[in-house]
């Protein structure tokens, strides 16, 4: 099994992930346990943890709404994520293509500016 960093956004990998209370926090978190670089090694954790999680639960030992979970995620899926939050945050604040707005330059709406006649 190779094993590899589930925060490397630089390779493709399959992460498990694991919903449950963290009482630090008093809330409950999905966290990313660990990755791998094929589907099959995520399979085989994520079934041996969901079956000793099953069992948990039945015994009463673990939190009814707990889980466990894989996906994958693909080079760059952070980064291209960021940028999207970025272009999100520009357009709110009035950045156009061109820069800003000329309500934000001038203090005026487009339609109150005055234009050269």
């Amino acid at each position: 099994m190779r094993l590899i960093d589930p925060e490397d956004d630089s390779l493709p990998r399959f992460i498990v992930w694991h919903y449950h209370y963290v009482e630090k926090h008093h809330e409950r978190k999905l966290e990313a346990i660990s990755a791998y670089s094929t589907r099959a090694e995520a399979d085989q954790e994520f079934s041996s943890k969901s079956i000793d999680l099953l069992k948990r639960q039945e015994d009463g030992l673990a939190d009814p709404k707990e889980y466990f979970s894989c996906g994958y995620r693909a080079p760059g899926v952070r980064e291209k994520s960021r940028l999207a939050r970025l272009g999100i945050r520009k357009m709110r604040s009035g950045w156009t293509a061109q820069g800003l707005s000329r309500e934000q330059t001038s203090g005026k709406p487009d339609s109150q500016t005055e234009r050269p006649k």
